[in-house]
């Protein structure tokens, strides 16, 4: 197991140094190419390898490099829920004091909302400051802003908690907390009568083990190609005047997520369980 771990992280290495080092190569040939009056043969490579084919006006584009990236994206995106879902359920279940299952219920959807709101802040709080120095922003200013979102009561997420359609909210990825406290709720109802659902624990568990089985394949077959064909594209698409804002996302949230990781998450194990993280 030791081995096929290390194999998949030197594939991914591999892949993020030949994502970059090609995607620097592509922005030196779109330059070159346009420079010198060839936009037409830069066009020809871009449609094939590197357009959003979802986008107005390329129709006719084959787009490669996005295809494969947004397969990886989109295969990540569809296992979040039943992962999520049949590995709370499955949890509660197994607890066989109701005590301490009332109270692992209610722990489970507080310490999500507490983590997630701790998340929201230290990421706001570092962006803010990233982009206030600057590294946010793109050399080119001649770009249409997106419509955004209006405003909405930060106090709303406590309403959306509760569905009011089950399959609804096992169908929306943005929506967790639902799918928690709906995890929470069929695992508490199964609890009560373990041998009379027993044909629904053994879906779950069902389930949650082809989901792992899904999940390992992405990852050790799928990813290091659709991560080179991603940081590829990324770097073609958009050029050298959206590496530093590029670069500094991805240096930021690399940065956040092992602190979060190593610091943060361990921390805050110790804090609320008295347990030590390194155990």
């Amino acid at each position: 197991m030791k081995n096929s771990k290390m194999s998949l992280a030197k594939k991914m290495v591999i892949a993020l140094i030949l994502g970059i080092v090609v995607g620097i190569g592509a922005i030196f040939l779109r330059v070159n190419l346009t420079e010198n009056g060839q936009e037409a043969t830069w066009s020809v490579i871009n449609n094939l390898l590197f357009a959003d084919i979802t986008a107005e006006g390329n129709e006719k584009a084959i787009g490669l490099f996005y295809i494969v990236g947004q397969l990886f994206v989109n295969s990540m995106q569809v296992i979040i829920i039943p992962m999520v879902f049949t590995s709370i359920v499955i949890a509660m279940i197994r607890i066989s004091d109701a005590k301490k299952l009332g109270r692992i219920a209610s722990k489970t959807i507080g310490y999500f909302l507490l983590t997630t709101v701790i998340a929201i802040l230290v990421a706001s709080v570092c962006g803010m400051i990233v982009y206030n120095a600057g590294l946010f922003q793109a050399a080119e200013t001649n770009l249409e802003a997106a419509a955004g979102k209006s405003g909405s009561n930060p106090l709303l997420f406590i309403v959306n908690a509760v569905p009011n359609n089950f399959v609804s909210a096992l169908s929306n990825n943005g929506g967790v907390l639902a799918i928690v406290v709906c995890a929470v709720a069929v695992g508490l109802g199964i609890n009560t009568n373990k041998e009379k659902f027993k044909q629904i624990t053994a879906l779950c568990e069902q389930i949650s083990e082809l989901v792992t089985i899904i999940l390992s394949w992405i990852v050790n077959t799928f990813a290091p190609v659709a991560i080179f064909c991603l940081l590829t594209r990324t770097c073609a698409a958009y050029g050298v005047a959206y590496l530093k804002p590029a670069l500094s996302y991805i240096v930021l949230t690399t940065v956040l997520l092992f602190a979060f990781l190593f610091i943060f998450y361990p921390l805050f194990v110790s804090v609320t369980t008295k347990l030590s993280p390194t155990v």
